[in-house]
């Protein structure tokens, strides 16, 4: 029988040919570097930072006694914002707050927000409210508002700052944010 017999033949090493190296000088090691390794995965990944929504002012850094000039606070950031408030500072002896009307930013996507805006000429102060009627809230980056203001004396300089701000999520959660610094005017008679 079969079942006795091996069925395949012994390993056996063959010479196949010569090597020959020369003589002399020795030979160097061939230099090899190490492919680095990669990184391993962690078992859950670290969220990204978020950045913490900011603001910045647009406007002329001159004006004189008597012109009007137009100052825009726009915003950046990743966040949905839903709802914002805002308290602006300004000196009232030597500007008038003459208006404040309502930027881009909540607009965007053609969704319609509520703006509004309460003026202290004697006390100096602005206060905006705005809010977005979209369940999602807008991002990225937009003007907030653009305030006209009309110049009443000189000042070597004068600032427009943002005193408070309250910005809100889409689920009325509180972001944060890094407020602007104040924006600097030459008033000349």
């Amino acid at each position: 029988g079969t079942e006795t017999s091996l069925r395949s033949s012994p390993l056996a090493l063959r010479q196949l040919g010569v090597v020959s190296l020369p003589t002399g000088a020795p030979q160097q090691p061939a230099r090899t570097t190490p492919l680095p390794l990669a990184p391993r995965p962690s078992a859950q990944p670290t969220p990204a930072a978020v950045q913490p929504m900011s603001f910045s002012w647009q406007g002329p850094a001159q004006a004189k006694v008597g012109d009007r000039f137009t100052l825009t606070l726009s915003t950046q950031t990743a966040e949905s914002v839903r709802n914002l408030e805002l308290q602006l500072g300004f000196d009232p002896v030597a500007l008038k707050a003459v208006d404040a009307v309502e930027g881009t930013f909540l607009k965007q996507q053609n969704i319609p927000s509520t703006f509004t805006r309460d003026i202290n000429q004697p006390s100096g102060q602005i206060a905006l409210e705005l809010a977005g009627s979209g369940e999602q809230g807008a991002r990225g980056s937009g003007s907030v508002a653009a305030i006209t203001f009309e110049v009443l004396a000189a000042s070597a300089r004068s600032e427009i700052s943002v005193v408070r701000v309250a910005p809100a999520g889409a689920s009325s959660e509180t972001l944060s944010y890094a407020p602007p610094g104040a924006h600097s005017v030459t008033l000349s008679p």
